[in-house]
């Protein structure tokens, strides 16, 4: 399927410069753990003794091959809540390991919205600049929503950098379904006048009425309110002209909307299984959009504290489709909540994937907006390693030590392994930025990921201080 033109026309004048970079951030919401997922530890290679209060995994719940270096959890978890989910990870590792790098990391806070921030910022690596701020301000600069945010709690927050400017911050966008809703101001609006009328009524506002008000006056030298006027003035007629609201409206079918483009129709409706009821795959489609329709460089979604439900449930569908605290229910049932959120994260993630993989990159003919995406499944923490002996149904506290799962087509070490885990402790360790070398016994801190990352998206670093990663990054 080919990307939309539109507003990509308007960087047609950046002759020679090089393809557009996108992050898409997917918060794992509550502490996903590396080692239930992509670096299982195995009780053949344990003592029986150790293994009784490890998280550790029988051989045959673990799928590993001689292809990649990555060990996915294939099991299941039943009964849970009264169902039954079947883990996903081999199949997932089988479709994308060439595509996939997993990285090691100790984090520094098993608070959630501090984790989630710092997963963001590096741990306030640059001047506390979040890794969306910075692709914004390198490749969004001229995209009407550079950074949109449909994440939680700490995924959504922006940076603590004062330098970062006003339109490189996040846009927050509440519920994907409606929001396009609010990209043109006319199309939902019962009697609503005609176009010139509008346009009249814009212009008294601007020009007559708002300029002496009190809140104007109040707020003269407002950044903000700045931001706000030029996104009112410029980015809302640019949108509106652009007929976004049939692009990006997958969501209502009215007749007095504009019909939903029928390509992207068809693509959603074959990519996600859900998309009436699932929150997290609206916020898959509409990262989709965002980028394939050239509003943002960067996108972040989550899924959040809520128990999430298919009320059209039939047959052996799942009723419920997000655990209460998603990841975080692994307090009370850790290793069927990793199964069960991990399936539903990788869920999202292949059918974002082969819709990235099927649109064409509009600055770069014959490749792929995968081709130049970097998807980082972040998360707040890890989780905690021990068990009560033998049990199979227990639950895990906040852990530091943990890792991390990047995607992308290009732009990062396809295939690769970043660290290790210590067998015997369950706990995982360092590597070196540099070559990639295992280094047991050391630790990863968030700077070297959110380095390793801007530098896969190509963004400018000077002066920042950040350590090279080139480990991450194709030979």
């Amino acid at each position: 399927m080919a990307a939309g033109g539109g507003l990509w026309n308007r960087r047609s004048e950046a002759g020679g410069r090089p393809p557009t970079r996108f992050l898409i951030t997917l918060g794992a919401f509550g502490g996903a753990s590396i080692i239930d997922s992509f670096l299982a530890v195995t009780d053949t290679e344990v003592s029986p003794q150790v293994g009784a209060t490890l998280n550790v995994f029988p051989r045959n719940e673990v799928v590993a091959s001689l292809d990649h270096p990555f060990r996915g959890v294939n099991r299941t978890a039943a009964p849970f809540f009264g169902e039954t989910y079947v883990g996903n990870q081999g199949a997932f590792i089988d479709a994308h390991h060439g595509n996939m790098l997993v990285a090691t990391q100790t984090g520094t806070s098993v608070n959630h919205t501090l984790g989630q921030q710092r997963s963001i910022t590096g741990n306030g690596a640059w001047n506390g600049r979040t890794l969306q701020e910075a692709v914004s301000i390198h490749h969004g600069e001229g995209f009407p929503l550079p950074n949109v945010t449909m994440g939680a709690l700490g995924f959504r927050e922006d940076g603590a950098d004062d330098s970062v400017p006003a339109w490189a911050r996040a846009h927050s966008i509440s519920d994907p379904q409606r929001w396009p809703l609010s990209l043109d101001g006319l199309h939902g609006i019962d009697d609503a006048p005609t176009r010139d009328v509008l346009e009249i009524a814009r212009s008294v506002r601007d020009q007559s009425l708002d300029p002496h008000t009190r809140f104007t006056r109040t707020f003269l030298l407002s950044e903000r309110l700045e931001a706000w006027k030029r996104m009112r003035g410029e980015d809302v007629p640019r949108l509106e002209n652009a007929g976004l609201l049939e692009k990006l409206n997958f969501g209502l079918d009215d007749p007095s909307l504009p019909p939903f483009d029928p390509a992207d129709r068809a693509a959603l409706d074959a990519a996600f299984g859900h998309l009436t009821v699932d929150p997290l795959q609206m916020q898959a489609a509409m990262a989709y959009l965002l980028i394939k329709n050239g509003l943002s460089v960067a996108v972040t979604l989550s899924p959040t504290w809520n128990v999430e439900t298919n009320p059209d449930a039939t047959g052996e569908e799942h009723r419920i489709i997000n655990t209460p605290l998603s990841f975080d229910y692994s307090h009370t049932q850790h290793r069927h909540t990793q199964t069960m959120m991990w399936r539903r994260m990788l869920n999202t993630l292949d059918p974002l994937i082969a819709l990235l993989r099927g649109a064409q990159h509009p600055e770069a003919p014959g490749e792929s907006l995968f081709d130049h995406t970097v998807i980082y499944v972040a998360t707040d923490f890890g989780r905690t390693k021990n068990r009560p002996e033998g049990s199979l149904g227990f639950g895990t506290g906040h852990g530091l030590n943990n890792g991390n799962l990047l995607l992308s087509g290009n732009l990062l070490a396809g295939g690769t392994l970043l660290g290790g885990v210590d067998p015997s402790t369950a706990l995982t360790y360092g590597y070196d930025p540099l070559s990639g070398a295992p280094m047991p016994g050391t630790e990863m801190p968030e700077r070297v990921m959110y380095s390793g990352i801007l530098q896969a998206l190509d963004v400018d670093r000077s002066g920042s201080g950040l350590p090279a990663v080139p480990a991450m990054l194709p030979a």
